[in-house]
């Protein structure tokens, strides 16, 4: 049942998430190119050193330090634009979480605060987010339905994306006057960034797909049955 179809709206969060979450993908792309160009030019400069000491006024260090720019400003735009987008995410999912209370009697297995802080308290974060949007996909549902493989495979992606990306930050940041540590931290965000974009597009149809399930539940009257 419906209790109630008193809802927040949703479309103007949802554009809004998409929006910032596409923001970030774009980012993502500019710092995967650059962290490709720094390892070619490491690549490139130790072959010249490796020939022939004598010919290190070959190297172009002019370019290694543009790169050097060019890495800095687009990693400050991937962490930018991955706090707006998360925070805008937590907001709609606090809305949505909201609705799906009124929308269905099933229950939702984790406390509001746990929005929040779900995604950041050790351990936990491995599977509450998780749940949570399950919950609410189900009950956001009329007929109850589970969101099936494609949350599993989302998740699984943020996990290994999330670990990925961290594993490369200490990496490059372990030793930073380690030219080969820093191009394996580079060449670790080159080889992760596939998996962001799928990651990143798969979080862009579940805020779509529950968004579109609040919307369409709006339109029901009350008390419209749902098989659960």
């Amino acid at each position: 049942m419906y209790p109630s179809t008193q809802l927040w709206p949703v479309r103007g969060l949802a554009k809004a998430t998409v929006g910032f979450l596409v923001a970030n993908l774009l980012a993502e792309t500019l710092a995967a190119v650059a962290h490709y160009q720094r390892v070619t030019l490491i690549d490139a400069a130790f072959d010249i050193a490796l020939d022939d000491l004598s010919d290190l006024e070959d190297i172009d260090f002019e370019a290694i330090a543009d790169n050097e720019l060019l890495v800095l400003l687009a990693d400050l735009g991937v962490n930018a634009t991955f706090v707006l987008a998360g925070v805008m995410f937590v907001v709609w999912l606090y809305r949505v979480r909201d609705n799906a209370e009124q929308m269905s009697t099933l229950p939702q297995r984790r406390a509001t605060p746990w929005l929040f802080f779900g995604w950041f308290v050790p351990i936990v974060s491995f599977w509450f987010p998780k749940q949570i949007l399950d919950d609410i996909w189900r009950a956001s549902s009329p007929e109850g339905r589970r969101p099936g493989v494609l949350m599993m495979i989302w998740w699984i992606l943020w996990l290994v994306t999330v670990f990925l990306g961290n594993t490369a930050a200490r990496i490059a940041s372990s030793d930073e006057e380690d030219a080969m540590a820093v191009r394996t931290g580079s060449l670790l965000d080159v080889a992760t960034y596939p998996l962001v974009v799928v990651c990143g597009v798969l979080a862009i149809v579940i805020v779509r797909r529950i968004s579109a399930l609040q919307e369409a539940g709006k339109a029901l009257p009350v008390d419209q049955p749902a098989d659960v």
